[in-house]
């Protein structure tokens, strides 16, 4: 019997351990596509981009798909992100919730708790 209940406990550790492991990654990939997201549209916003003879049209759709591309892929990675959470309080004894105070600043206030 204690052997079953010792096991049970190392594999819901385990498990908890693989979950964290998870929200640091995404947390990790959303940070880096914000960044990215900001630069971009930090770029984009400069006035010299559109009187520039280089800058045409395909370009200016090409920039709008990479924007609407991030935007997305964020929101998905938010979505995971949520759900990795809600399974970690699943998972975890007595309902603990997750230490949101390891989540990069950048990505706490996105998180709609």
């Amino acid at each position: 019997f204690k052997l079953g209940k010792v096991h049970a406990d190392v594999e819901r550790n385990r498990s908890l351990q693989e979950i964290k492991s998870r929200i640091l990654t995404i947390d990790s990939e959303i940070r880096i596509n914000s960044i990215q997201l900001k630069d971009f549209e930090d770029k984009a916003g400069s006035k010299k981009r559109l009187t520039n003879k280089k800058t045409n049209s395909s370009s200016l759709l090409k920039e709008e798909r990479f924007r609407k591309h991030a935007q997305k892929k964020v929101a998905e990675q938010l979505a995971n992100l949520g759900n990795l959470l809600q399974r970690w309080q699943e998972k975890s004894s007595n309902g603990n919730q997750f230490n949101l105070n390891v989540l990069s600043k950048d990505v706490r206030p996105l998180l709609l708790f």
